[in-house]
This record gives C-alpha cells, sequence and structure tokens, in this order.
C-alpha cells in the first residue's frame, strides 16, 4: 500500500507546478476534465522524480505512480467524456491531444521503451495524426501556446529518427516560440531559453532525455534566419 505523507517533502513538491493554470484554460467550461488532465500531470513529475530521487521503496513507488498514470490516462482518452461536454469542441480536442502526448511521455521517458517498439511507433503516430487531424495547428491552439509547445517538444523528442516528423515538430516548434516567449514577461524573456525551458517543465520534464532535445531544438532556433528566430536566443 502506498502512502504519499511517507514520502520526502522535495518528492511531493514535485507535483506542484504552473501548468494546472494552463491546463484549466484549455477547457474553463469543463472543470471536472480540466482536473483530471492536471492529475496525470502530478502523476507523470511524481514518476520522474521518483525515479531521480533515491527513496525507501522508490521501485515499488514508481511502478504503482506510472501504473496509476496509465489507468488515469486510459480512462480519460477511452473511457467516456464527461456529460455536457462536446465530444467536437476545440476545447475537448485539445485536452484529448495533450493527454495523448502525456501517455506518449510515459512510455518514452518515464518506462522508457525502445523507440524502436510497436508500442512507441503506435504512440507516435496517434500523436502526430492527433495533432493534424484538427486542420491548422496554429488555429486549434490560438492562445494556448505553452500548451502547444510542450506537446510538440514531446514529439520532436519522441520521433529521434524519423527525419520526417522530426522535422515537422522542429517546424511547429519554431512557429511557437516565438509566441511563448512574447507572452512572458520581460525580466524573464531577457533568457529565451531558459523561460522556454521553464515553460517546458512546468507540465512534465526529465532532464536526461529533455535537455538533450532541448539543445537541438535551440540550436535549430540559432541557425534562422534573423528575423524569423525567437525574440531573443540569450542563454547568459
Amino acid at each position: 500500500m502506498l502512502e504519499f505523507d511517507e514520502l520526502p517533502p522535495a518528492v511531493l513538491a514535485s507535483t506542484k507546478s504552473t501548468s494546472p493554470e494552463y491546463i484549466a484554460n484549455l477547457a474553463p467550461e469543463n472543470a471536472l476534465q480540466s482536473e483530471e488532465a492536471g492529475r496525470i500531470f502530478a502523476m507523470l513529475r511524481l514518476c520522474i522524480a521518483l525515479q531521480d530521487t533515491c527513496v525507501v521503496r522508490g521501485a515499488d513507488c514508481t511502478r504503482i505512480v506510472m501504473n496509476t498514470a496509465d489507468r488515469d490516462i486510459l480512462h480519460f482518452l477511452y473511457g467516456g467524456i464527461t456529460p455536457g461536454f462536446v465530444e467536437s469542441s476545440p476545447s475537448y480536442q485539445r485536452l484529448r491531444i495533450l493527454v495523448t502526448a502525456a501517455h506518449m511521455f510515459l512510455y518514452y521517458f518515464v518506462r522508457e521503451i525502445p523507440d524502436t517498439s510497436p508500442l512507441a511507433k503506435l504512440l507516435l503516430r496517434r500523436l502526430l495524426g492527433a495533432l493534424t487531424s484538427q486542420g491548422p495547428v496554429a488555429r486549434l491552439w490560438a492562445g494556448h501556446e505553452p500548451v502547444l509547445a510542450w506537446i510538440l517538444f514531446v514529439g520532436f523528442m519522441g520521433s529521434a529518427t524519423l527525419d520526417g516528423e522530426r522535422e515537422w515538430y522542429a517546424t511547429q516548434l519554431r512557429a511557437t516560440a516565438p509566441v511563448v516567449l512574447t507572452d512572458s514577461s520581460p525580466e524573464s524573456a531577457s533568457s529565451g531559453r531558459m523561460q522556454f525551458e521553464k515553460v517546458i517543465a512546468s507540465f512534465a520534464w526529465r532532464d536526461k532525455s529533455c535537455r538533450p532535445a532541448l539543445d537541438d531544438v535551440w540550436s535549430g532556433f540559432e541557425h534562422m534566419p534573423a528575423g524569423e528566430m525567437p525574440i531573443t536566443l540569450s542563454t547568459d
């Protein structure tokens, strides 16, 4: 039996984040569905903290939390929607795509399945299909660019061995990053990479997987024409 109050405060603190605000704004008309999505991300962050921190019964705790996150994701995606919530509505589609990306993150970067496995390829196809089935990406996600940035970043990481898909995600990230940085405060925006990382990490971030991928993303930004790059590329 897992008792969360037995875990170190530093591990429990990992479940706290600014992402619930971003997630709640995706579907303000349906707090229950938004809260369910927020809990999924709390579970993801807890999994990562347990993996990266030496705690008593850490392996058992991690396995339980992984399985709980997996169950909650599957229930969200396939267990039916809350009565009164229109399945075809943009807000529901945004939440669904976000949780689809969370499922991919769980298996790729928490469970760490081989990216050449049939399941990994299936999850990658699902995310790309979900993103491209709703018309222009920017239109569906207007006003929700921080959430979109995390989703695209997950896809970028997961498509490392697939040049076509990876370039698609890189192109979308190049279009999204300036909006994410423009929406930040001037103080934070003085260091573009740090602010972009802060937004991404507020959802779910595992350093050993995410930092090399961010290096690749930012390297791509640095080779863009000056007029097209995000508002600042300082890493100071």
